[in-house]
Parts: structure tokens; C-alpha cells; sequence
């Protein structure tokens, strides 16, 4: 028994530092979603002050906006929803990105 022991706790230890498993198809990794989230985040907050939080007046604008910055991303709209999906189930992925967008948002001048 006392063999098995430092076997067992070498073998949780390696499963704890694997990487995470790959992203299923059609999700984008943390960065992108982090950057997309960002650039779609700052859209939306200009035409929010410029329209004087307006947002029935602004859909129009924003959707065009939107699918530019989708474009510029080389984004889909279902990819966008399935990263979206799959997030909002890995809680902890959703909070480095988070994180990784507040850092993009603190580091404009």
C-alpha cells in the first residue's frame, strides 16, 4: 500500500498539470475571444454615448458594425454563438477571459 501511494499522488499530479483538452470545432480560443469581445464591447460603447444610450435607435448601426468586426475577425455569427455556448459552460475559461479583456480595455490610453 505505501508503494501505491506516491504512484497515485505522481499520477493526479501529472493529470493536474496536462493541458486543457482541445477546443471543440467552430470555438475560439481564449485570445480571440478575448479580442473580438473587446473590439465589440468598444463599439458598442461609442455608439451607446454618441446615441445617448438609445439602443432601439442604434440597432440598426450597431448590427452593421458588428458584422464589420465579425469580418475583421474572421468570425461567423455560429461561431460566435457556439464560443459564446461553450464559455457560459467552462466558467473558469470565461473568467481568464474576462480578465484578458479587462487587461485590453485598461491598456487604451
Amino acid at each position: 500500500m505505501r508503494k501505491l501511494l506516491p504512484f497515485c499522488l505522481a499520477l493526479l499530479l501529472a493529470s493536474a498539470c496536462t493541458p486543457d483538452k482541445e477546443l471543440p470545432v467552430g470555438v475560439l480560443d481564449e485570445e480571440s475571444y478575448a479580442n473580438l469581445l473587446t473590439d465589440l464591447y468598444l463599439a458598442e460603447g461609442c455608439f451607446a454615448v454618441e446615441g445617448n444610450y438609445q439602443y432601439h435607435a442604434l440597432e440598426p448601426a450597431l448590427t452593421g458594425t458588428y458584422d464589420t468586426l465579425l469580418t475583421e475577425h474572421r468570425v461567423t455569427v455560429g461561431q460566435l454563438d457556439t464560443t459564446a455556448a461553450y464559455y457560459m459552460q467552462h466558467r473558469r475559461a470565461l473568467q481568464r477571459i474576462y480578465e484578458r479583456l479587462n487587461d485590453n480595455l485598461n491598456a487604451i490610453p
